[in-house]
């Protein structure tokens, strides 16, 4: 787990045009850091990185590196920091910023997905509009790095208690899935039942395309069918 005594940052700049360094220069403000890791490692293709000055190295205590030889120095520089700036506006699935919470570091994101629905600002996570950056309050950084730790402790029990369940929804036919809900209406013309709408009378293209062995063929006739349908055949 990160030391708390006193503000440390991680910074990976990933690329320019998701969270630059002059973003995070604004969210640190006046805050003094014992430091702030630059790990400068853009993203292959993106454009070239906004460094920090001399005089920005020697205000916010900045120490920088690049790829590492091992993948266990690069772990052991980010087990320092007890506040993780995230490297991107948007995530996926977001795995470095939930491992940083697993860590028990203070999550600084974007307030996009994925990191929002993970993070609640000044509960367990600071959270900033990256089109509008400002200071940011970094007084309870330890508080909210522990409360990130437990939170996602319990996401990954619970989890685990639905992991069982979530199988065997997946693996549950539709027919019982949706048992009691959702019906697909049967395909044909007439009545819907229950809902007393009228549907119009399929026309002679719906009733080829129905047939069964027309759907068994399918790849066959398609492009034909596509063909005769810019013509405006069979309608």
């Amino acid at each position: 787990m990160p030391h708390i005594e006193s503000p440390c940052a991680f910074f990976w700049i990933r690329h320019e045009d998701h969270v630059s360094w002059p973003i995070v220069r604004t969210l640190l403000g006046d805050t003094r850091f014992n430091s702030v890791h630059m790990h400068i490692a853009p993203d292959p293709g993106g454009p070239a990185p906004t460094l920090p000055t001399e005089a920005e190295q020697k205000e916010y205590n900045i120490v920088t590196s690049a790829w590492f030889a091992e993948k266990r120095d690069f772990f052991n520089i980010l087990d320092r920091a007890n506040i993780f700036f995230a490297p991107r506006r948007a995530e996926g699935i977001g795995q470095s910023f939930l491992e940083a919470m697993a860590r028990g570091q203070c999550v600084i994101a974007p307030d996009n997905g994925t990191m929002n629905e993970y993070i609640l600002h000044g509960v367990n996570g600071l959270l900033y509009d990256p089109e509008h950056p400002a200071p940011l309050d970094f007084s309870r950084f330890a508080e909210l790095g522990e409360a990130a730790r437990r939170s996602v402790a319990i996401g990954y029990q619970r989890w685990i208690a639905a992991e069982d369940h979530l199988e065997e929804f997946i693996l549950m036919p539709s027919e019982k899935a949706y048992q009691g809900f959702y019906q697909h209406a049967p395909l044909q013309s007439g009545k819907l039942p229950g809902v007393g709408v009228t549907l119009p009378p399929f026309s002679f293209r719906q009733r080829i395309k129905s047939l069964s062995f027309m759907r068994k063929t399918e790849w066959l006739w398609l492009p034909v069918w596509r063909r005769l349908k810019k013509l405006n055949v069979f309608y």
